[in-house]
């Protein structure tokens, strides 16, 4: 049984603040390194939904079409 996603992002945010806390960075610092990861993320995402959009938009193209397999 897989983790269910609740338990999941749980455990991300508890994962993410020990390895903040365990390096002692001065908080501007973090602040700066969470900034360029969330740019990061963004950017993925953004990335991820163009992708699914384009998969979507080739399925709907493929609908009506007869295939062959002569």
């Amino acid at each position: 049984m897989e983790k269910g996603i609740n338990l999941q992002i749980h455990e991300l945010k508890e994962n993410m603040t020990q390895v903040i806390n365990d390096a002692k960075l001065p908080i501007a610092v973090v602040q700066m390194a969470l900034f360029e990861l969330t740019a990061q993320v963004n950017n993925i995402s953004a990335q991820t939904i163009e992708n699914e959009r384009k998969a979507y938009q080739e399925g709907e193209n493929q609908n009506g079409k007869e295939i062959h397999t002569d």
